[in-house]
């Protein structure tokens, strides 16, 4: 059995809803882990997990995409008693490999009182042990390379924290505060937001839009790739609706202000995407929008499109600027898949002098000119949904 103990996230300090935010972190755990939980048990902020021998790393990268985690350690445990914490410990160390010369201390949480031992007195009975079991270690309380976790409660449960080792997602269990739809392009942006609503306990489906033939394959298979990478941060799955623009695209290129036709395109995709919404049960739409990063994100922009916009518009890369959200993205591991060349509807069809300050009544006499309402209909009708990862049949 491979033993983990994982500190409760953010969600721990809601107090009356806390119950709500563990139960959907409980069901999260078990359908993620499906393959390898044996057994869970969640108490006064800390996750028990059993899983299955041998398959500790396939477990750790399933854990580290996991949000409402704050950490996680694979641990092993002990009965109450001193010497089999010893042995417990050596076992542990000799299984990690830590033999070298390092800095180290013992941290000991002793929140089951009846353990005869204090906590101080504890940390120095099995620091004084490990300096005779390693004489090349040296004892450092405040920059320690190594440090040796005991805590004390119904049973002894141990591991170590290395040197700036850092695990756990943090934030919020994904679906713990509903779902929402996210517009997926195949840029660096959109995935970035995705994660970030994701981190704030929101579960997604996504859309798509592409305008074939004018929009080739590969830009349809950058978007799969970043839809199956996304997946894992959704708790474990995500569905893409690919929506067909095409029709639409062309009919918004015969306005007669071109200099709107990316605003208007906008407008009239959230439009399919609340229809996404209904179906969904969601509750927002999430877009990659960063203010004034082009000419449709200007303040005058965004204005408009959420004038215009039939459903509420989170746009959590707003105030951010362009390597901030590159960084994001390669933790997430989706850069490298954002930059393949492939070109998207939406630069595609740019007009070459765009509207940066647009009014809400010339957009809106602009979309009632195309009359697109049965053909946002159509194209709602004839998407293609698939979920992320694919199974084999």
């Amino acid at each position: 059995m491979e033993l983990f103990l994982l500190r409760a996230g953010e969600y721990m300090l809601k107090k009356g809803s806390r119950p709500l935010f563990e139960k959907q972190m409980q069901a999260n755990l078990k359908r993620s882990l499906k393959p390898y939980l044996q057994r869970i048990i969640m108490r006064d902020g800390r996750i028990y997990l059993q899983c299955v021998e041998g398959q500790r790393k396939a477990v750790s990268q399933i854990l580290n995409k996991t949000f409402g985690i704050a950490d996680f350690h694979w641990a092993k445990e002990s009965p109450l008693v001193l010497n089999e914490i010893k042995s417990t410990l050596q076992a542990l160390l000799e299984t990690e490999g830590v033999s070298d010369a390092l800095r180290f201390k013992v941290d000991v949480k002793r929140p089951n009182k009846s353990f005869p031992m204090q906590s101080y007195d504890l940390s120095v009975a099995l620091g004084g042990w490990l300096l005779d079991l390693y004489p090349q270690w040296k004892v450092d309380l405040h920059q320690p390379e190594l440090t040796v976790k005991v805590e004390i409660r119904e049973r002894v449960y141990l591991y170590l924290i290395k040197h700036k080792e850092r695990n756990g997602a943090g934030g919020l269990p994904v679906g713990a505060v509903g779902r929402g739809v996210l517009m997926l392009s195949g840029g660096i942006d959109s995935p970035v937001a995705g994660y970030m609503m994701n981190k704030r306990g929101m579960n997604l489906v996504a859309v798509h839009f592409h305008t074939p033939p004018y929009t080739g394959e590969e830009a349809l298979q950058k978007v799969e790739q970043l839809a199956q990478a996304l997946a894992p941060w959704n708790s474990g799955k995500l569905s893409l609706y690919t929506i067909n623009f095409t029709e639409i695209q062309l009919k918004i290129n015969q306005l007669p202000k071109a200099e709107f036709a990316t605003i208007v395109g906008r407008i009239l995709m959230m439009k399919i995407a609340r229809l996404i919404m209904l179906k969904e049960d969601a509750r927002a739409i999430i877009t990659g929008e960063a203010l004034a990063q082009v000419a449709s994100q200007t303040l005058e922009s965004l204005q408009v499109t959420d004038a215009l916009s039939p459903a509420l518009v989170l746009r959590p890369c707003v105030g951010m600027d362009k390597q901030e959200i590159i960084e994001i993205a390669q933790t997430m591991k989706t850069f490298a898949t954002s930059i393949i060349p492939a070109a998207d509807c939406c630069s595609l069809f740019a007009p070459d002098r765009p509207a940066t300050r647009p009014k809400i009544e010339e957009v809106a006499d602009l979309i009632t000119q195309l009359a697109a309402e049965d053909l946002i209909e159509k194209a709602f009708s004839q998407a293609k949904i698939v979920t992320y990862p694919q199974r084999e049949a």
